[in-house]
């Protein structure tokens, strides 16, 4: 066994995910992938991170390996290392085997191939498609067959009982991420990657609605009407206030005659004519990224710049990073780019290094939006600009005594 034909074996098995189920590249493509010698199998931790035995994986063939994958992608898509935090310490290993019988039917009325030992529902004469806590409330507390194997409730770290080589800072991985107490942690990803990641897996499973077996089908359907929230906020109503309030020419995207684009009966006469130009909203939008500043808030503030777009049919707006000062000036955006966006800062808070952006580099804007949770002094009032406060959580109260204010809750 070399570590060149583990490498070749796992890329068949994602090769195989991709190609039979693009919605879930993504997913494939984002695990951190950990050899870890003394892990039994395979498991995902909550930071996606998928540590395996590479002995163990040289055991399976390709099929059984993409099938061991997309289960572990199931259980971070479920959400099942949070759902089973409440019963980590009474009774771990029955959260692991519950969480593997709520997957495993799924897979395999889906046509997926599993390991032959993984575990099945009927093994306990349950019925199969019962959630993860419906499958806890009916096992029995001891396993009454060997622990530990993948997808037959070993991927510990998903319900609070994780091998000790699944710790987020363990340094039993290969030698080339480290090893010993001096070495680097293995990477992770973050809160708002993950989220991230989730949003974009949704939106790419809208175009396989109808061609899914029904299990998959209601699991999906759950997964993305968890993760493609509405937004809170009306912002048919509170910008299309601001937007009348600035102007007809902002509001509606109207024109007025300008030399900036020549009329056609220029070309006719020979002599430059005033042409229409168009004038669509500028509107900007400011995200507070200081360290008070939770990550669902900054999660929930994507969310919301995307209802901003859609409520107004615009294929862009300006959007800036703020702490203490501008992280990130005032960028152009579409919808797609906010979900691949890095959020910096993480400092402390000050508005006036936005509103000085705004003043000097694009005093051509009209409204400005700023999603924070209001901790910090107010700033100067600008002239010609309409500001919307929009507060991470009702009961804040808004930096300034001008601007109207919204809450994200």
């Amino acid at each position: 066994m070399t570590k060149e034909a583990q490498a070749i074996l796992l890329g068949k098995a994602r090769a195989c995910v991709r190609k039979r189920a693009p919605y879930w590249a993504l997913y494939v493509d984002s695990f951190i992938y950990l050899e870890t010698p003394s892990m039994e199998t395979m498991s995902v931790s909550e930071h996606l991170q998928l540590r395996y035995n590479p002995e163990w994986i040289m055991t399976l063939a390709v099929e059984e390996l993409a099938g061991v994958l997309v289960h572990e992608i199931m259980h971070h898509m479920s959400d099942h290392h949070r759902r089973g935090r409440h019963v980590w310490a009474t009774d771990p290993d029955r959260a692991n085997r519950a969480a593997d019988l709520a997957i495993n039917p799924v897979l395999e009325h889906a046509g997926w191939q599993l390991p032959e030992d993984r575990l099945h529902p009927d093994q306990y004469g349950l019925p199969p498609f019962l959630s993860m806590e419906e499958y806890y409330d009916r096992l029995p507390h001891a396993p009454d067959k060997p622990f530990g194997r993948a997808c037959s409730g070993g991927c510990g770290g998903v319900s609070g009982n994780p091998h000790p080589s699944e710790s987020e800072h363990s340094a039993d991985t290969d030698p080339k991420q480290g090893e010993g107490a001096d070495a680097e942690p293995p990477p992770i990803r973050t809160s708002l990657e993950q989220r991230q990641l989730q949003i974009r897996t949704a939106e790419g499973l809208r175009e396989y609605r109808g061609s899914l077996p029904g299990p998959l089908a209601g699991f999906f359907r759950e997964f993305c009407a968890a993760v493609l929230t509405p937004p809170v906020v009306p912002w048919t109503d509170v910008l299309g206030y601001f937007v009348r309030e600035a102007g007809e020419a902002a509001q509606r995207g109207s024109a007025e005659y300008s030399l900036r684009r020549l009329a056609k009966s220029s070309y006719l006469r020979g002599i430059p004519l005033p042409g229409l130009v168009e004038f669509p909203p500028y509107i900007g939008i400011a995200i507070d990224t200081s360290a008070s500043m939770r990550v669902e808030d900054l999660s929930r503030a994507l969310g919301e710049i995307r209802g901003i777009l859609e409520c107004l049919q615009l294929s862009h707006v300006w959007v800036c990073q703020a702490d203490v000062s501008v992280r990130v000036p005032f960028t152009l955006m579409a919808i797609e780019d906010l979900t691949s966006v890095g959020l910096e800062g993480r400092g402390g808070t000050s508005f006036d290094d936005v509103f000085r952006e705004v003043r000097e580099v694009h005093p051509e804007m009209s409204v400005l939006v700023y999603f924070t949770d209001g901790e910090a002094f107010p700033p100067t009032k600008p002239d010609n600009l309409h500001v919307c406060w929009c507060l991470t959580r009702k009961g804040q109260t808004a930096p300034a005594s001008w601007g109207d204010v919204v809450y994200m809750e």
